[in-house]
């Protein structure tokens, strides 16, 4: 059972007096029935549970609606159940199980008080009957032929109206029988409506939040993006000799062109001027062309091992 459902069981089995009690601790804390803005205590149990399944201000009423039931200080039986509900566990359906119980206990006392007003009617006629019957029973005693003949009309006509009063009885117990399975099932399908557009709706919401979201990473992207294109544009340009691949990744401030050999033609094509610095691995080229590349008319050398104590060196991310 979920929350929602569990609120529209809860709020249907309170009395008038906790159910109002309830209902003004809530609306203290944004409570609403539409077409109840001042007394919504006085609202109709139907418009209440109808209200429950609305949010206000990103929180569902259901949800004020079991916190205003629970932050109650009277020891009633809806309330200690609507505390053990919330505890989750056993202790849930141990709730659910109790409530069902007093769902039935309370149908079956409504059943029994509506055909109620037949039954009295039928009784009282049952009555009168008796005593007519008893009346007569001395007419004939007094020897009053007439008398006889009227109370007999009178009973007969009596036992008509009793049984006329007993088909009726049957029929409005058939109607009744035939209302509450049809109520059943409506309230069925209502609350599968529900529950589909609560979720509907959480899931529309749910997609409204990750758009924003997506919009603010977009927009942080493209400043972060422009950020880096503007320090790329910036960055000092160096030149690495290193045979093997070096990650510019790792080195997000520089513009690096990497050479992987020597060649006597670079001395010449090179601008050496247009580069800030040299950035030469030692152990991958021999003697010679060390030598030769540190005679190049180059700003400032470099001189490393591996990529790690490069890194030390210029700085950048390991």
């Amino acid at each position: 059972m979920g929350e929602l459902e569990f609120a529209e069981e809860i709020l249907n089995i309170l009395d008038t007096d906790l159910l109002q009690m309830t209902i003004k601790k809530a609306a203290a804390k944004g409570f609403t029935v539409p077409g109840f803005s001042k007394n919504v205590w006085l609202a109709p149990k139907k418009l209440m549970c109808a209200a429950l399944g609305k949010k206000i201000k990103g929180k569902y009423q259901f949800s004020i609606f079991l916190e205003a039931l629970c932050g109650l200080d009277q020891d009633y039986e809806a309330v200690c159940l609507t505390k053990k509900w919330m505890q989750n566990g056993a202790e849930r359906l141990e709730a659910e199980d109790e409530i069902q119980k007093i769902q039935i206990h309370k149908a079956k006392q409504q059943k029994e008080l509506e055909p109620r007003s037949s039954q009295e009617n039928c009784e009282e006629a049952d009555k009168e009957s008796n005593a007519d019957a008893e009346e007569n029973e001395r007419g004939e005693e007094d020897g009053s032929n007439q008398n006889y003949m009227k109370q007999q009309a009178r009973i007969k006509k009596l036992q008509g109206i009793i049984q006329e009063f007993k088909i009726k009885t049957e029929d409005q117990k058939k109607e009744i029988g035939r209302l509450q399975k049809q109520n059943v099932k409506l309230q069925k399908q209502n609350e599968e409506k529900e529950e589909c557009n609560i979720e509907l709706y959480r899931q529309l919401e749910a997609l409204k939040e990750e758009i924003k979201q997506l919009h603010h990473t977009l927009k942080m992207n493209e400043q972060e993006n422009l950020r880096y294109q503007e320090i790329f544009q910036k960055a000092p340009r160096v030149i690495c000799f290193s045979k093997k691949m070096i990650d510019k990744e790792m080195f997000p401030f520089y513009q690096i062109e990497q050479l992987r050999d020597w060649k006597e033609e670079y001395e010449k094509e090179i601008h050496w001027n247009d580069y800030r610095e040299v950035w030469l691995m030692e152990t991958d080229f021999n003697y010679s062309d060390v030598v030769k590349i540190k005679k190049l008319p180059c700003k400032k050398f470099v001189l490393c091992h591996n990529v790690k104590s490069l890194i030390d060196k210029v700085g950048g991310i390991r």
